[in-house]
């Protein structure tokens, strides 16, 4: 029985059997391997639109801080600005007053002056309660207008704070209040001595109209003596007045002690009177010398109030200067901060700046940027082509592998006018802002 006898009576035969169970087998591998794709595509989909949405909350997080970041330093641009601009519109206010402080107290001292010697003084001086009046003016009113080198010396601290404010105008500097205080300080005290000034050409004024309207029979002549020599008269009057009455007390007591030593001669009692004449002299030699005492009081503790005014005033005067030097040097270093972050800088201190383990005459293990007192000390920042060659020399050394490096010989870099130049720039910003480098970090002391 051959192949065709048994296919004929309907049975399968065995090869086609295998190829159809093969075909079903790749069907379902075909299908098996869609599904996985299938679902890795869906799984790789998935972490790819998470990723991009956790990269687009990352960009939103900085876009948002960075614009809090801009808002907050906006804000304390402005807020500085205007911290400056109120300083600004103060100080205008304090020079204002005392440069017209100024000019009032020259020309109160003038009319003072005038009036002293003038024929309106002459007419003041022929009415002895107008001399009396002006007496007081003169030794009271006038020596209290603010002095001349008083006025100069706060018009001056206000100018020291006035340019401190426009040198950082514009920035992030805050004025210091103290520097307010010291700006109002000089207002109120501009407009007090105003305000005497003010009174002291009013009481001029007074005895110049009061003089007008006053009668007397004295005639006004060239001869009649001026305000000046009449006040100078009175006071010589009125001391001569004073140790007339002294020397008449000490008179009278004498007298007294005489006589009294004489009846107390005719009675019991003479030791007595003796004992109470004696008092009574000494009594009066005490009133004469308390008098002068008194006297010499008064003018010693004029003086000292002088003396107290001026160390006071040199005292304000020595504070101001000192919170004022500090503020420029708080600003000067905010501006070499600034300055030693530059791009510019960075690059042209590069072989300077960047950690590495050579130093100057040393290896180190731990990376770090070279050493300012070191460079100082090596003489790299000497002003002069030798310091030049050092400088040059440490930063194209090949001994450094890790630090950036200048393509220069240091023998023959003199040649090229454009590396010299480079060196120069590099060397002089190294001693400008080699202190603040150290302070950031980017150089070692």
């Amino acid at each position: 029985m051959n192949e065709m006898q048994i296919t004929q009576r309907g049975e399968r035969p065995k090869g086609a059997s295998i190829w159809t169970a093969l075909i079903s087998c790749l069907v379902l591998a075909v299908v098996g391997l869609g599904a996985l794709g299938y679902a890795l595509y869906n799984a790789n989909s998935d972490k790819l639109r998470l990723a991009r949405q956790l990269e687009a909350q990352q960009n939103e997080t900085k876009r948002r801080e960075l614009a809090e970041q801009k808002a907050g330093a906006e804000a304390k641009l402005t807020m500085a600005r205007n911290q400056q601009e109120q300083l600004l519109a103060q100080v205008g206010a304090a020079t204002n007053a005392l440069q017209q402080l100024l000019a009032g107290t020259d020309t109160a001292r003038a009319e003072a002056a005038a009036l002293g010697t003038n024929e309106a003084g002459r007419a003041v001086a022929l009415h002895p309660d107008l001399v009396a009046l002006a007496g007081r003016c003169y030794e009271s009113q006038v020596p209290e207008l603010a002095p001349e080198a008083e006025i100069i010396t706060r018009l001056e601290a206000v100018r020291r704070v006035e340019q401190q404010v426009l040198a950082a105008r514009g920035t992030t500097y805050e004025p210091a209040p103290t520097l307010g205080v010291t700006v109002q300080n000089a207002t109120v005290w501009a407009e007090q001595g105003l305000l005497k000034v003010g009174q002291v050409r009013d009481a001029l004024s007074g005895l110049a109209r009061e003089s007008k309207i006053k009668f007397t029979r004295a005639t006004l002549t060239a001869n009649s003596p001026t305000l000046s020599a009449a006040i100078a008269q009175r006071n010589e009057d009125l001391a001569g007045g004073r140790l007339r009455q002294a020397e008449q007390t000490v008179s009278a007591a004498r007298t007294n002690a005489v006589l009294t030593r004489a009846d107390a001669d005719a009675t019991a009692e003479k030791t007595r009177a003796e004992a109470d004449a004696q008092k009574t002299r000494a009594d009066a030699d005490r009133y004469a010398e308390e008098l002068r005492r008194k006297l010499a009081e008064e003018q010693a503790a004029k003086e000292r109030e002088w003396e107290q005014r001026e160390a006071q005033l040199r005292l304000e005067e020595s504070k101001t200067k000192v919170a004022v030097l500090t503020k420029d040097q708080e600003a000067r270093k905010v501006e070499l901060r600034k300055k030693a972050q530059e791009p510019e800088v960075l690059e042209a201190l590069a072989p300077f700046i960047t950690p590495g383990r050579a130093q100057i005459n040393a290896i180190i293990p731990d990376p770090k940027p070279l050493s300012f007192t070191a460079l100082s000390t090596a003489g790299a920042l000497a002003d002069d082509m030798t310091g030049l060659a050092k400088l040059v020399k440490v930063a194209s050394t090949s001994a450094d592998k890790e630090r950036p490096r200048w393509k220069m010989n240091p023998l023959l870099f003199q040649r090229h006018p454009d590396e010299v130049t480079k060196a120069q720039k590099a060397q002089r910003l190294l001693v400008e802002l080699g202190p603040v480098l150290v302070e950031m970090g980017k150089l070692q002391p």
